[in-house]
């Protein structure tokens, strides 16, 4: 593999901004003494300029050339032309022509003060569909004197042209010379929608009356008026466009006016430049230092807040997707338990908000092991757009729980392909794997009896495969759970017993599924939620290829709060510092998490039609190749918050649900550890039936169902469309179990059949018969072993799982005669055991026990623990319990 060599890269450390980034830009007028295009474009490279405008002229072609060789744009052209001329002349549109495509902008002045208004917007309208051709956004310039004069005549232009897309840019020299400067940030909220440039400079804090140039166009950062008023303000309401200096009338030489205007522009916005080596700057935050000539060290005096470190790329043979393959490096100072991952803004369109796609997506992470020793983490990625983003930054590492990172010799190369890693195993040698995992799924699938759920996709695939009547969860938590079948190992052995602890730190020995078959030959892939939280982009490189961890297009909470909000108070352009103050109240909080809406998102909008996109792409575009895949598929939902497309909502109307009552005595017979207290997160009281919340919760969850099913259904076609079907293993299961009202619990966390029993189903060609059940007994920690088995592999000593093969080939063999599950409460350790038709449990011993017939009493509503007639059960199923003990 050719690789090009490690490449100078520009980093900056940045605070994260209250908007979007800003690209700071230069106007022509400011480089009258430099001589050249090249020399003009090396000059505003060296200082970080992002590019030039220029105006109309014979030689736009070889500036371009010259500009482009830096890395820099034209982010503007200014265009100067009068109300009465009868078309917009020749030499502009060669310009317009020069510029296709780069989405410059025509940044027009008007003449002729006393113009009418018909030829004011004639002229306009004439400018913008020329423009329209070459894709050229058109912004009106307000100019003193001029009949583009002052933003709000700009504004009503606007609106009397009627030209999609057509704004007008705030220029502070001429508001200043005819407005008062108090008015700045109220002109700036009230025509926020309209603006789409915004041309700043020093000047002097004068009354108008007294005003001239001399005072009201200097360097950035020179004379008495506070210029930041203006960067805040445009921060406030998110502006994410282009920011140019006027340097009309500022004396050369260029190269000190301009230096001086750049480092005013970054203590504006909050970063103050110091060099580290050659290649390298860093940002100022007030949490980060830069220790000894070599090493960055963020701090955060709360360890229970996260720490953020961001890095702004400002390398252009990097930034705006000139190298999206390049390999990432850093060294990171290994002390503390906590994982630490890093996001990219990225060219993927999968990730970020509809209007900003690839924003934000999560590249990659490490593990910390607290050997208090430097390591070194490096990863390739393949769709760098560095493109100041990630508020205002290009690479954002994340930790939580830990209030110091240490990183060192940060850098970047440049890659012209993948790297090469092709294994022993060539695809239909051995059988591929699709693993699909639903996050909080029960047992409500049509194919296992629910009465009102609505599963066509699950239904069909259980109908082709092996269902799995009593599969069980080692653990009803996600992180756990996750712990667990991924390593082979029970939670007691693995350490993980709550969602804050991390498999690799507790067992760094053991080998996780995707790691295992990754060193196997196996082309490794994730999508969606595997592991738990972080770990899932952390694994990137380590147990996968490919990792992917989505978000939802749009946040329905965020966006049910902001109609809140101006139902209450009114627009937030108008209202942006209330708005803060509200949504810092409101956004995080316990309601955020348990919520149920009906979206208007699209399916693939969502972060499981995400997911499934990303695996159905996998299976169409085959980046394995020649190796065989196991590709596992996280959907997260029927998990809470409660989001699906309103479609979904509509499949179950609240009069049509079925369920029963729980008994009033239900909990008189039970020890009270039992329970756990997340009822109380849906509103729900404990011993009462409250059949209208209960409806509401099942209605969202089976909506929820129906969605993650759907989002299956687009995975399976994608497989059998691309021939993959008869050469692989299917496997599909719940993490664990949950409760809608059942005893009246809301949640997993508790040992009862409808928490810990999960769906299962598995379809092997060639191994497993189409639409047979089987009551033999299933832990998750036997897919470990029975994938390893199946594909010929050895199973790694640390697996506790037994094989479920024998199953497959005889539905009424067994493997083994109980299955075993553990909750922990704050004192102590929940165990279970369900044994022929028995389920029995202790918290903390048999003083605490439950004891179930679950052929007489599915609901578990009657505890036999305490019955003498059921004394010998009791202590044949406790030996039995303790046997399991691993």
């Amino acid at each position: 593999m050719n690789m090009f060599g490690r490449l100078l890269i520009l980093f900056s450390l940045t605070a994260a901004a209250a908007g979007a980034d800003m690209k700071f830009f230069v106007n022509d007028n400011g480089l009258k003494d430099v001589a050249g295009f090249e020399a003009q474009a090396e000059l505003l490279s060296e200082l970080g300029y992002a590019g030039i405008c220029t105006r109309p002229h014979n030689r736009t072609p070889e500036m371009l050339k010259a500009f482009d060789a830096h890395g820099l744009n034209v982010p503007a052209t200014y265009v100067t032309l009068k109300p009465s001329d009868a078309d917009v002349p020749e030499q502009v549109l060669k310009q317009f022509q020069a510029l296709e495509g780069r989405d410059t902008i025509v940044w027009l002045m008007l003449l002729e003060p006393k113009a009418s208004d018909e030829q004011a917007v004639s002229i306009i309208r004439k400018v913008c569909d020329a423009s329209e051709k070459y894709k050229l956004p058109v912004v009106l310039y307000p100019h003193v004197g001029c009949r583009t004069s002052t933003i709000e005549e700009c504004v009503r232009l606007i609106e009397l042209a009627e030209r999609p897309g057509l704004g007008v840019s705030f220029n502070l020299c001429h508001f200043l010379r005819q407005h008062d400067n108090s008015t700045i940030e109220a002109s700036i909220r009230e025509f926020a929608p309209y603006i789409k440039l915004v041309q700043i400079n020093g000047a002097d804090d004068v009354p108008k009356t007294e005003s001239n140039w001399d005072y009201l166009i200097k360097p950035l950062g020179e004379g008495s008026l506070d210029v930041g008023r203006v960067i805040r303000t445009l921060e406030e309401i998110g502006y994410n466009g282009y920011v140019n200096l006027q340097c009309y009338r500022v004396n050369p030489p260029a190269a000190e006016h301009l230096k001086a205007s750049m480092e005013a522009w970054k203590q504006y916005r909050g970063k103050l430049s110091i060099t580290l080596k050659a290649g390298i700057d860093l940002w100022k935050q007030d949490h980060v230092e830069y220790v000894n000539g070599q090493e960055l060290r963020a701090v955060v005096e709360d360890k229970h807040a996260p720490l953020y470190l961001s890095l702004d790329v400002t390398d252009v043979k990097f930034t705006d997707g000139r190298a999206p393959l390049v390999e990432f490096s850093f060294d990171y100072f290994d002390e503390g338990g906590e994982e630490l991952t890093f996001d990219i803004d990225s060219s993927d369109p999968l990730h970020g908000p509809l209007e900003v796609p690839g924003q934000w997506r999560g590249a990659g992470g490490v593990q910390f092991l607290d050997s208090k020793t430097w390591k070194t983490k490096t990863i390739v990625v393949t769709d760098a757009r560095f493109s100041n983003r990630l508020n205002g930054a290009d690479i954002r590492f994340r930790m939580v729980k830990q209030p110091e990172l240490r990183l060192r010799n940060i850098s970047l190369k440049k890659l012209d392909a993948l790297p090469a890693d092709s294994g022993p195993l060539k695809q239909g040698e051995v059988p591929n794997i699709l693993m699909v995992v639903f996050d909080d799924l029960n047992d409500y699938v049509g194919a296992f009896g629910d009465p009102n759920a609505l599963t066509p996709n699950l239904d069909v695939f259980a109908a082709s495969g092996m269902r799995f009547n009593r599969a069980y969860c080692q653990y009803p938590v996600c992180g756990p759970s996750r712990a667990s079948f991924m390593t082979g190992l029970y939670p007691e052995a693995s350490g993980v017993l709550d969602n804050s602890k991390h498999i690799r730190f507790e067992q760094p020995d053991a080998v996780n599924m995707l790691e295992y078959f990754k060193e196997a030959g196996y082309w490794t892939a994730s999508a969606g939620k595997i592991f738990h939280s972080f770990q899932n982009v952390a694994e990137r490189g380590i147990s996968t290829y490919a990792s992917d961890w989505f978000q939802n297009a749009e946040d329905p909470w965020k966006k049910k709060l902001e109609k809140q909000f101006v139902d209450e108070v009114g627009p937030v352009n108008e209202h942006r510092e209330a708005y803060n103050v509200f949504m810092n109240e409101h956004f995080v909080n316990p309601e955020k998490y348990v919520q149920a809406i009906a979206t208007d998102l699209k399916d693939e909008d969502h972060k499981d039609g995400r997911t499934a996109t990303r695996i159905s792409s996998y299976l169409k575009e085959k980046p394995f190749e020649g190796q065989p895949f196991f590709i596992a598929c996280g959907i997260a939902k029927p998990h809470i918050p409660y989001f699906a497309p309103s479609a979904y909502f509509d499949l179950y109307p609240l009069e049509n649900l079925m369920f029963e009552d729980v008994p009033s005595n239900d909990w008189n017979d039970k020890p009270a550890i039992a329970a756990d207290a997340k009822y109380k997160g849906f509103g729900a009281e404990f011993g009462r039936n409250d059949r209208v919340l209960r409806a509401k919760w099942l209605q969202a969850y089976l909506a929820c169902v129906s969605f993650a099913d759907s989002q299956f259904g687009r995975i399976l076609h994608a497989l059998e469309e691309n021939g993959h079907a008869d050469n692989t293993i299917v496997i599909v299961f719940g993490d664990h179990g949950y409760h809608i009202g059942e005893h009246f619990m809301y949640g997993k966390v508790t040992l009862f059949e409808e928490s810990a029993r999960v769906p299962f189903v598995m379809r092997v060609p060639g191994k497993s018969d189409a639409g047979v059940t089987t009551e033999s007994f299933a832990e998750l920690i036997d897919v470990y072993p029975t994938l390893t088995e199946l594909c010929g592999l050895e199973t790694p000593e640390q697996v506790q799982g037994i094989s479920l093969v024998p199953i497959l080939g005889d539905p009424a063999a067994a493997v083994r005669d109980s299955a075993y599950t553990v909750v922990s409460r704050p004192s102590m350790l929940g165990r279970a055991i369900r044994h022929e038709q028995w389920r029995y449990a202790e918290w903390g011993g048999a003083d605490k026990a439950e004891l179930y017939d679950l052929e007489k009493d599915p609901r578990e509503y009657n505890n036999l623990a305490a019955n003498p007639e059921y004394a010998e059960v009791v202590q044949q199923l406790s030996g039995k319990l303790n046997a399991r003990k691993p």
